[in-house]
């Protein structure tokens, strides 16, 4: 074979070699879309032909004017040669003169040849072209068996065979000789789900134990989430996934969804809901008061019934009564359901051993070297440092580790604490959900979370990576993200950002019965088969991403929709959100789609994140009106301070620990009023939260020290809540003096970066207590601020508690720095007045 390198300097290879094959499946009769606009849109004939979107730039006069193409090449099948019924340089005849249809041009396009010895055709297109992958994909389609499941109109059955046909094509001709991983998530006890996809398809077996086995050895298998409450199987997919795990432990994967990690949150509720105590049981009581007399009653069923209410599973526990009883062979009344669903969400129980096995990502070596996987993404927000870790990650590779390592630790203390009778510790379950904001009314992405992180959204529909996540993801490698959590439809999709990265939406909750979807990686590729439609009508949608290569699947056209896949015709399978996550879905010829100019566009700030921002503020802004305080900038601070000390008090932050006891604090707290009395104004994060351990916050037990009901208000000290926009203004029990806002729509930890450098520029100090990645941010944010004063509070044990105590460890501290042991809070006011006076 004779082989030209590219304008890059880079060597286009080509492999001749056909992948090995095994049994096809049978195949239904033939089927087809019903939609108005397949119906108007599909090819039925001719030869697949693949093109991608034209440049933006306008094509010089050496070459011909047509766009760049996903281009087929004869020198991997012995296919005849291919004319172009469309657009773009394509397979010619190497002595054809044969202008480019479409082209706008009657010159023969003069480009760079490659020559295949004992082919024939020569292959012309634009330097850069990678002719591998898109020449494998015009194999595929090239393929006997795929060409005739096109004609006949594939059904599930084949959905498997051409599977394997399109990995082993790939893998074969690309060198990539690793099995398959495959990717499943948010199956919420649907029976139509990709897992059973797997099953039907024979990639998962049934061994002579009973147990899940993989057919194949090289086949790996990663779990993106959610695995109950809407349909009857979420017992059966649970106690299958285990069997799976526990026949091949280092070869499954199991990722925790929102809608796995809050279930465990029952345990905390239900004594209030069984005694009626608290708001909880009033609003329990309240539900009760409700239904008919003979329905009424303090039963297991209405009290699990209530609380799946109140957590966005209304139907769950008859779901979980189905299940049950398919799985007894016998009828099962509501009470029995609801005992056997908390039973199952205690240790032993499917559910908590399912959750017991899993993470908030999946072991490194299941998504390789160029591949990571969240329920909810990778953002901007949550990329930057781990919850309630004081060591911030100093790539994502740290980060993906440390999200693994942080699940790992929680759900082992979450089951001691099930065991010993404890309540289930916060951090857990509000990493596993949303932030909802009773204040405002809605639910909001949590922005440390990797499980309930924000969506990105723009125009209706999904797009790719924010700038941020893209550059963080290239620095180690990384050029794709699967995902679950967003509904699409029944076809996973894939978004490409201007940067290169490809994000692959796994989540098909919305499949219709009769669709079905598999998506796998195969070393650095990642490859998806589907069939979308019912079951009476659908067709197979395919796409395969190689990292650096460019084509169409993923981009986004001029009029808002993603370019989905491919159709085992050679055409494009288009989809677009509509109102209430309607898709408007349309197949296309390569022709019409080089018309809707299909790029890899740069999201934008996502709608959602906007709205929250508007709502929020306004919200802030009603609340300050409704307490009679001012609303402020860092710039207008000082008409609250007047001449007093500002202290900026940040402690332990979302999830971060802290080395100090209860009683230190309280002693730290009586330090700062003995020794400034009115003459303090103390800056903190606002919310009055209670630590995992149930003991009160450090803000709290300081505000509840300087800043009691009868203090003077005109005249003594002065608090200020230093608050991102997105935030629960319940929470805030204490009402400040005065409010500032910063973050919102930038960065979660910006207002202690904020309040740092304001005490710094007004003669007070910065007080750091533990803390986890917002503090560690701000103490690094203060080494380079030398006019700031900061005290680290430290711990005297082995282990570091938060990220004052770690940086207070450190040598050649800079000079602003202050370590203040916990056990000496009771001198920190005189050591503050110290030296902001000698300042």
């Amino acid at each position: 074979m004779l082989v030209q390198v590219n304008n890059f300097g880079s060597p286009i290879h080509f492999q001749g070699s056909t992948p090995a094959t095994r049994a096809p499946g049978t195949r239904p009769a033939a089927e087809d879309l019903t939609s108005p606009a397949l119906e108007s849109s599909v090819v039925l004939s001719g030869a697949p032909i693949l093109t991608a979107p034209p440049k933006s730039e306008k094509p010089s006069t050496e070459k011909a004017q047509a766009a760049p193409i996903e281009a087929p090449t004869a020198a991997l099948s012995p296919a005849p040669v291919v004319r172009s019924p469309g657009l773009g340089p394509l397979l010619m005849e190497p002595d054809s003169t044969q202008p480019l249809i479409g082209s706008g041009s009657q010159e023969k396009s003069p480009t760079h040849t490659i020559l295949a010895e004992s082919v024939g055709p020569t292959v012309q297109a634009e330097a850069g072209t990678n002719f591998e992958l898109l020449g494998l994909i015009h194999s595929f389609l090239q393929n006997p068996e795929v060409k005739q499941a096109a004609q006949d109109g594939t059904g599930g059955q084949n959905l498997g065979r051409l599977m394997d046909i399109l990995s082993d094509q790939l893998g074969t001709g690309l060198g990539v000789n690793e099995g398959n991983v495959y990717f499943s998530g948010d199956t919420e006890g649907k029976v139509v789900n990709d897992f059973a996809t797997l099953k039907e398809q024979g990639k998962l077996v049934a061994g002579a134990d009973g147990k899940l086995r993989f057919r194949d050895d090289d086949t790996s298998f990663v779990f993106m989430g959610d695995l109950t409450d809407w349909g009857p199987t979420g017992l059966k997919l649970g106690e299958e996934m285990l069997s799976l795990k526990q026949s091949a432990p280092d070869r499954v994967g199991l990722v925790w969804g929102n809608r796995d990690l809050a279930k465990l949150a029952i345990h905390n509720d239900l004594p209030a809901l069984k005694d009626m105590t608290g708001e909880a049981g009033e609003r329990y009581s309240n539900w009760l008061s409700k239904k008919p007399p003979e329905q009424s009653a303090n039963t297991d069923a209405n009290r699990v019934q209530y609380w799946l209410e109140e957590h966005s599973a209304p139907q769950a526990l008859q779901f979980h009564r189905e299940g049950l009883e398919e799985k007894l062979g016998r009828p099962v009344d509501l009470d029995e359901a609801a005992r056997h669903y908390v039973k199952s969400w205690s240790p032993g129980g499917t559910f908590f051993e399912f959750v017991k096995q899993g993470s908030f990502a999946p072991p490194l070596h299941l998504t390789g070297e160029t591949h990571m996987a969240f329920h909810g993404g990778a953002a901007r927000d949550n990329i930057t440092a781990i919850p309630g870790e004081a060591v911030l990650p100093q790539n994502i590779n740290d980060v993906i580790q440390g999200q693994y390592d942080l699940g790992r630790r929680l759900i082992d203390q979450c089951e001691k604490d099930l065991l010993a009778g404890r309540p289930v510790k916060s951090m857990l379950l509000s990493l596993g959900d949303s932030n909802w904001m009773a204040s405002v009314g809605i639910n909001a992405p949590r922005a440390e979370s990797v499980i309930y992180s924000e969506r990105n959204v723009e125009d209706g529909n999904l797009r790719a990576h924010e700038p941020e996540v893209a550059q963080a993801m290239l620095k180690v490698g990384k050029t794709t993200e699967l995902v679950g959590h967003t509904p699409i439809g029944s076809v996973p999709e894939m978004r490409v950002s201007p940067e290169g990265t490809a994000k692959i939406y796994t989540d098909n909750s919305m499949a219709k019965d009769g669709s079905q979807a598999m998506v796998a990686r195969k070393g650095p590729l990642t490859i998806s088969v589907s069939r979308v439609g019912d079951k009476e009508n659908g067709q197979v949608v395919f796409f395969a991403h190689q990292p650096g290569v460019d084509t169409s699947f993923g981009k986004i056209t001029k009029d808002g929709y993603a370019v989905v896949g491919m159709t085992l015709n050679g055409d494009y399978f288009l989809s677009k959100y509509g109102a209430g996550f309607k898709l408007d879905q349309k197949v296309v010829t390569p022709q019409q789609l080089q018309l809707m100019d299909p790029q890899a566009r740069r999201p934008e700030v996502s709608d959602t994140r906007v709205l929250v921002h508007q709502q929020v503020s306004a919200a802030i802004q009603n609340k300050m009106s409704e307490w009679g305080r001012p609303l402020l900038t860092f710039d207008t601070l000082d008409q609250v301070r007047g001449d007093r000390t500002p202290v900026l008090v940040s402690a332990a932050s979302s999830y971060g620990r802290h080395p100090a006891t209860q009683e230190q604090l309280l002693a730290m707290s009586q330090s700062l009023k003995d020794t400034f009395g009115n003459g303090i104004m103390v800056i903190d994060g606002g919310t009055s939260v209670k630590s995992n351990e149930g003991e009160k916050a450090p803000e709290l037990i300081l505000q509840e020290t300087l800043f009691p009901a009868n203090r003077d208000e005109a005249h003594g000290p002065k608090r200020v809540a230093a608050m991102p926009s997105v935030l629960n203004l319940d929470e805030v029990t204490l009402k400040p003096d005065a409010m500032v806002v910063e973050g919102g729509l930038e960065d979660w930890h910006l207002p202690v970066i904020k309040a740092a450098d304001y005490v710094g520029a007004s003669n007070g100090a910065a007080v750091f207590i533990g803390g986890g990645g917002a503090v560690a941010k701000a103490i690094e944010a203060a080494r380079n601020q030398t006019q700031t004063p900061v005290f680290l509070v430290a711990g005297r044990g082995s282990e570091p508690m938060g990220a004052s105590d770690r940086v207070a460890r450190e040598a050649n501290l800079p000079s602003h720095f202050h370590v203040i042991y916990a056990d000496e809070l009771h001198d920190l006011g005189p050591r503050i007045q110290s030296t902001v006076t000698r300042s």
